[in-house]
């Protein structure tokens, strides 16, 4: 049987392995061990440049290294198992404290970076979720969605606000939901009511006010306030079960 004096027989060698951890990558649910798998293995077998291989100094780095990834795996199953379970509430927390951070902030946020907080939300949810069409999962991906759209939205009404276009009536309207929003997070009391109630006030007044608004100008400004209204609204309403803090993740809407 031939053995890897040379690289060229080391890399024939290793070729089948590394394949195989190549293509675990593909699959999401061993993609974690394809990196440990394609990043310890070229250390645990140690090549060497113009040498010859110490058959102890190998045991004594190699095995111990694969000792300490084989405890430090077991250590996190037995004593710190992972909660996806836990991990969406925390998940659905961080999305209620986005939007009232998106409606408070001093400096708004780019649209870039709520954009990118959600993809990265749906890469975690559909990596942490082994069974892809489960309702649990179609909840929370439609909610990861409606939080991003709620999220563009508040950024629009900033501008809107900070330009000082709208009437007095409309621009209080505007200012009373997006107090609102700024409450709107909570594990037991999540004011999603209140701000449900008052999206539907401003969206009602808008709409009154519009109609018999003159100025074209002003009114222009008023429709791009009340588009985005009724697009908050309609995410409230349809994704209730994910925005309604006031229910844990174990409710039925989640079971």
């Amino acid at each position: 049987m031939a053995q890897p004096t040379t690289y060229e027989m080391l890399a024939m060698c290793l070729s089948i392995p590394m394949l195989l951890g190549g293509l675990a990558f593909a699959y999401v649910p061993l993609v974690l061990a394809a990196v440990a798998y394609n990043l310890f293995l070229p250390i645990l077998v140690g090549p060497l440049n113009q040498g010859r291989m110490d058959e102890i100094m190998y045991f004594n780095t190699a095995l111990p290294l694969l000792l300490a990834m084989v405890f430090a795996m077991w250590m996190y199953r037995v004593f710190l198992p992972f909660d996806p379970n836990g991990l969406r509430w925390d998940m659905r927390l961080n999305i209620l404290r986005g939007l009232r951070r998106l409606a408070s902030q001093r400096v708004p946020e780019l649209p870039s970076e709520v954009v990118g907080r959600s993809v990265d939300g749906f890469v975690r949810l559909s990596t942490m979720t082994p069974d892809k069409k489960s309702f649990v999962l179609n909840r929370y991906l439609s909610g990861v969605l409606s939080g991003m759209t709620i999220g563009l939205n508040v950024l629009r009404l900033r501008a809107i606000l900070a330009q000082g276009v709208l009437p007095p009536g409309a621009q209080r309207a505007t200012q009373a939901m997006m107090n609102r929003m700024q409450r709107f997070t909570g594990r037991y009391g999540g004011q999603y009511g209140r701000t449900a109630r008052a999206t539907h006030l401003a969206v009602q007044y808008l709409v009154q006010r519009e109609q018999v608004e003159t100025n074209l100008s002003v009114r222009l400004e008023m429709l791009r306030a009340l588009a985005s209204l009724r697009v908050i609204e309609t995410e409230l309403e349809q994704n209730r079960d994910f925005f309604d803090a006031s229910s844990p993740y174990l409710d039925k809407a989640f079971s």
